[in-house]
């Protein structure tokens, strides 16, 4: 099942605004660092983006989502670590039908801390040798294709970077259409 783009799409627009004093973690991490694809649930979880602060930054970037409408929402970690947030906004990305623009919830994680990064089409990305471990403490979906092809290929002393193991051998001659995957030939 892929997902949606337009919920992609809101995510980019939203870490655009704040990509100076971010650096991007979790599955959006995984996205940027892979060749172009088009997104599936089992490639990389977009459920929610986690994000970085350096603590220098923590009072800009509140700022900057709240004033383009972002709130913050309570999350069952509230109390449990004071420097995690959670801040989520309902966007409305146009579409083809300019009448009907399409609503998506766009979830913003932040962990307020500094970690090693490099750029990446853009933005700043964590490395993949410091986010591997974060999937037994602060992220999850480790099941994702690229987590298992990027501890596979980090062990082995390769840099995933714009790897095909990323996003999978299954989508090798394939293409995406109307909902499913097909052979090009």
């Amino acid at each position: 099942m892929t997902w949606k783009q337009e919920k992609l799409y809101a995510q980019l627009i939203a870490v655009s605004a704040i990509k100076d004093y971010v650096v991007v973690s979790g599955g959006l991490a995984w996205h940027l660092m892979s060749p172009p694809h088009v997104e599936d649930k089992k490639i990389h979880d977009h459920s929610d983006v986690d994000l970085f602060v350096m603590p220098e930054h923590a009072q800009t970037v509140l700022s900057i989502l709240k004033g383009i409408g972002f709130t913050r929402y309570w999350t069952k970690y509230d109390g449990l670590d004071k420097n995690f947030m959670r801040y989520g906004q309902t966007s409305e990305i146009p579409t083809e039908d300019t009448t009907k623009p399409k609503r998506v919830k766009v979830l913003l994680d932040l962990f307020i801390e500094k970690v090693p990064n490099r750029i990446v089409g853009g933005f700043s990305v964590i490395t993949p040798e410091a986010l591997l471990p974060m999937y037994e403490t602060k992220h999850a979906s480790k099941e994702c294709i690229a987590v298992k092809a990027a501890t596979i290929l980090v062990a082995r002393g390769i840099d995933p970077l714009g790897r095909d193991e990323l996003i999978g051998d299954y989508k090798k001659n394939k293409v995406y259409k109307k909902g499913k995957w097909k052979r090009l030939s």
